[in-house]
């Protein structure tokens, strides 16, 4: 009788993933990050802001196969076409 009470197993509970109403058209900006306190290359949604590929901007060294990082003013004049949008932390999905 006691046995009969208590089930075999314990039932899965599935997550459902919130799909998007719309198809994703991503649009190149520059991407400040107040945690770094830095500007990256990132693509956005234009409809929902939410932020897809991050690229962290740097150049090659000439002469050696080294590569360095850009300052924030060498990427600033080098993508000014670009719009700068803002995230607070790297790990963000959306812009803020």
């Amino acid at each position: 009788m006691y046995n009969d009470e208590i089930p075999k197993y314990k039932k899965k509970k599935y997550k459902t993933v919130k799909k998007s109403n719309h198809k994703h058209e991503y649009k190149k900006c520059l991407l400040y990050v107040s945690e770094l306190d830095d500007y990256m290359l990132a693509d956005y949604c234009i409809e929902c802001n939410k932020v897809y590929n991050i690229y962290v901007i740097s150049e090659k060294v000439e002469g050696t196969n080294s590569i360095r990082g850009l300052t924030k003013q060498e990427k600033l004049k080098k993508y000014k076409d670009l719009t700068v949008k803002r995230v607070e932390k790297l790990s963000d999905k959306y812009l803020s």
